[in-house]
């Protein structure tokens, strides 16, 4: 049974110059196959990190005294900011804004990013931030490591909170993923309390708001090293 082309082209080579034609030509064509691929997966990662128009970017902002939106069409990327500090596994929520606010209480702006995907105790070293579980830590204990093969009770999408300290900074001065927060919706507020409803401090921070699936309500406050969570209550008490 005689050798078909597509099988085997060296077969039917009469001498060596054609088999070195041939073989240049396959090889070739392999080139532009890969370099093509190559290109169509560089502008894929690009347009990932790209604005979508028809899904503009919110962001709300705290100055202290009050929370209100930000200038949407003039808005930084998130998106970038997200993949170059946190890693480029983690994704920005598109239903949910970008908190922008001094979370920290040292004067300089810190900023809050809601995110689906990404590893965070993976990623963790390789990008420099903390894992923390502050609801937890509320509730029990908060050994990240622990609680992260625990699968979240609460009904509903499920984010990562990435928080950078002085994000305009050439470097941010510390970075947070906060996991297993449970909230259907999540804002800012400004707040003098640090881990409880009777312990308050001078400065007023920005703190994360939330409200569950149930109405229930809650902060999550830095408490000048780290970030806890405050139950507050329910909206319909």
């Amino acid at each position: 049974m005689g050798t078909r082309w597509g099988e085997c082209p060296i077969a039917i080579c009469a001498n060596r110059d054609t088999l070195f034609i041939m073989l240049r030509v396959r090889l070739a064509r392999v080139a532009v196959v890969v370099l093509s691929l190559a290109v169509a997966v560089g502008v894929g990662a690009q347009d990932a990190t790209q604005h979508d128009p028809h899904n503009p970017q919110l962001t709300i902002r705290s100055d202290g005294k009050n929370v209100y939106k930000g200038d949407t069409e003039n808005e930084f990327d998130a998106q970038k900011y997200l993949t170059r500090e946190f890693g480029p596994g983690f994704k920005l929520a598109k239903d949910m804004p970008v908190l922008l606010g001094d979370m920290d209480g040292d004067g300089r702006e810190d900023a809050a990013f809601i995110v689906t995907g990404g590893s965070p105790m993976l990623s963790a070293g390789a990008f420099d931030y903390k894992v923390i579980d502050p609801y937890d830590g509320y509730w029990s204990f908060a050994d990240p490591k622990l609680n992260m093969h625990v699968p979240m009770t609460d009904p509903g999408k499920h984010y990562y909170i990435c928080i950078a300290h002085d994000w305009k900074g050439e470097h941010p001065k510390a970075k947070f993923v906060i996991f297993n927060l449970p909230f259907k919706s999540i804002s800012l507020t400004p707040t003098n309390q640090v881990s409880g409803p009777w312990k308050k401090s001078k400065k007023i921070v920005a703190a994360l708001a939330t409200e569950e699936s149930d109405g229930q309500q809650g902060a999550v406050v830095w408490n000048g090293s780290d970030y806890k969570f405050i139950q507050l209550g329910n909206t319909e008490d």
